[in-house]
This record gives structure tokens, C-alpha cells and sequence, in this order.
């Protein structure tokens, strides 16, 4: 299974929240009802991510809450839009 923008093919990966002190790799989810910044916005600070040990944990996540924003890799945008959840045949759906 993997995550992907279908725009440009970026595909989620796990990475360390180091502002956060964490120590192993996740993939990291923004909730949609996160507090706003000082001006205004959805705040992008770590202390509200949610992250998860597995893509399968992921994936769930974002189909079930599909305004939550997903980080793919460190220092890239936070999105909710052309995200594909893809499986291989073998593999059972998410959810």
C-alpha cells in the first residue's frame, strides 16, 4: 500500500518529528480541527500532528477524516487534495 499525490507522484514517507523529540520514523496527519496560527490559519506546528506507525494506520485515518492533511515528506506542503490511496491486489481496502 502506499499514498500518493497523483499530480506529481509524491509518495508519503515516514520521517522523524524532531521539534517534537519523537524517535522513530511515522507518517504524520494534520487534523482538519486543528487551532489557528496568529493569523489566522490552521496552524502546521508538530505538537498537532497525529501520526502513525503504519501506512495501513494512515490510510485509515484519511479515508475516515478526509479534511485531515497529510505531510508527505519533511518540508513539503500539507495536502488533502489528489490523494490516492493505492493497494496491490492482494492487499485487503483500509477500511
Amino acid at each position: 500500500m502506499r499514498i500518493r499525490k497523483s499530480t506529481n507522484d509524491q509518495v508519503a514517507r515516514k520521517y522523524i518529528l524532531r521539534e517534537r523529540g519523537d524517535k522513530e520514523p511515522m507518517y504524520h496527519i494534520w487534523p482538519n480541527d486543528r487551532p489557528t496560527d496568529g493569523d489566522g490559519r490552521k496552524s502546521n506546528e508538530s505538537k498537532h500532528a497525529i501520526s502513525f506507525a503504519t501506512v495501513e494506520e494512515a490510510a485509515t485515518h484519511l479515508l475516515a477524516n478526509p479534511l485531515d492533511q497529510i505531510r508527505m515528506n519533511p518540508g513539503s506542503a500539507l495536502i488533502n487534495v489528489d490523494v490516492v490511496i493505492e493497494t496491490r491486489g492482494d492487499e485487503p481496502d483500509p477500511i
